[in-house]
């Protein structure tokens, strides 16, 4: 299935020696290098594995031999190979002759010496959004708004249940095909997997899974917050009776995030024209909303029952395309909030016309809300100095229709949204 991903590859292999492919397993890596390369040698095949690792260390060039753009999947498994591609880039002084794809990023003991800046070009592909999947029939224009589009119309029949259903499954592309009930099972598959083995790859500390689930789900409950490591441990000592010290803690944040499974929002920072004081902290999130929901061991009944749980994982699936979106047309996406408990969803940055260009975003599962929502955003807005930089004002809701209210804020349904 194409993926947003394609353009910005084929981009970097245009202008880059090799470009690196990182994400969470099972996001789709593979299949979309495998639309680009002309030969590969993959490092997790059983069958070849043991004997790729040792030519990698014996002579690791053998293993780049091979008709370009070359693939090196799962590359980290062997880390000779990232200075064996950088040399080889140099000296073949050519565009586009290596992909390597990256489950988790190599620890600190890996025997790397060279950044590779200006021969690898990294990128980090996400689970699928819902424009990806099928899910949303891109009616409304991200980069469009940007660029002035007043054209906001479309309509989005995903209905609660449905919602439910596409938090729980996420964006796993093995799930796409499959009847729903197991499609829910990717997620879990997912979840286990990084419990079992996954969280070891990058460091290759073995942990015990018993305790890698407890702080699971205390990262899931944090999720969408500014929790720092105090309130894991409060939460876990609350929820399952143990105790983990912060140092223990930060391993396995560092593991997680280097497994792409858990990721941070940065704080925007704006100049502001009140005496307010920006929060540096930055939000929780997991790279895609189903790794909380199977770590809670959530069905999308459960979310149906527990409206407030499914808004904090509605969000988190809203930032998950937004961050995907963002990356097509070269925005950052941040979160806002303020000394005075002000607070906004996302905050999309980008250039226009020489200067930074703004869209201000709050997500809800309705419209019930929406005049509160619509009132935070305008008052975000006006409290910034350069508020006229900001090009849309919006809210993502579940499901209905896209339009634009009197006050100017849009209202779109998640299910309309495409870069």
């Amino acid at each position: 299935m194409p993926r947003l991903a394609d353009k910005y590859i084929e981009d970097a292999l245009e202008a880059r020696g090799a470009v690196c492919i990182c994400g969470p397993k099972g996001c789709g890596k593979t299949a979309t290098a495998m639309q680009h390369c002309k030969s590969a040698v993959y490092l997790d095949d059983p069958a070849a594995c043991r004997q790729s690792l040792q030519m990698s260390q014996i002579d690791p060039f053998r293993l780049l031999k091979g008709d370009t753009p070359r693939l090196i999947d799962e590359w980290e498994k062997a880390p000779f190979l990232w200075d064996a591609v950088r040399r080889e880039v140099d000296d073949r002084g050519m565009f586009g002759q290596f992909m390597l794809t990256e489950s988790a990023a190599p620890g600190k003991d890996a025997p790397i010496f060279h950044s590779g800046t200006g021969r690898i070009c990294s990128t980090v592909m996400e689970p699928m959004t819902l424009y990806e999947s099928g899910d949303s029939d891109g009616s409304v224009s991200l980069e469009g708004l940007f660029g002035g589009d007043d054209n906001v119309n479309g309509y989005s029949g995903l209905e609660l249940d449905r919602l439910a259903f596409l938090v729980c499954r996420g964006g796993w592309p093995g799930a796409l095909d499959k009847p729903d009930k197991a499609a829910l099972k990717e997620a879990r598959h997912r979840c286990d997997d990084i419990v079992e083995a996954g969280i070891s790859a990058s460091d290759g500390v073995r942990r015990n899974p018993d305790r890698v689930r407890m702080f699971l789900r205390a990262y899931s409950r944090a999720a969408g917050t500014q929790a720092g490591k105090p309130d894991f441990a409060a939460d876990m000592k609350f929820h399952d009776g143990v105790s983990m010290d912060l140092k223990t803690m930060d391993s396995y944040i560092s593991a997680l995030k280097s497994t792409y499974t858990v990721t941070e929002t940065e704080a925007f920072r704006p100049v502001l024209r009140s005496g307010a004081v920006v929060r540096s902290a930055r939000t929780r999130e997991f790279t895609d909303p189903s790794f909380a929901a199977a770590a809670l061991k959530l069905k999308p009944e459960d979310l149906v029952n527990s409206l407030d749980r499914f808004g904090v994982l509605f969000r988190s699936m809203c930032l998950r395309d937004l961050r995907v979106y963002a990356r097509c047309f070269r925005a950052n996406l941040y979160h806002y909030r303020d000394s005075t408990g002000l607070e906004v969803d996302a905050v999309l940055e980008t250039m226009k016309a020489g200067c930074e260009a703004w869209g201000a975003i709050e997500t809800d599962l309705g419209i019930a809300h929406a005049d509160e929502l619509a009132a935070k955003l305008r008052k975000f807005r006006d409290r910034l100095k350069y508020g006229e930089r900001i090009a849309f004002l919006m809210i993502i809701t579940g499901s209905g229709y896209a339009y634009r209210r009197p006050d100017g804020v849009l209202v779109v349904p998640i299910g309309c949204l495409k870069p």
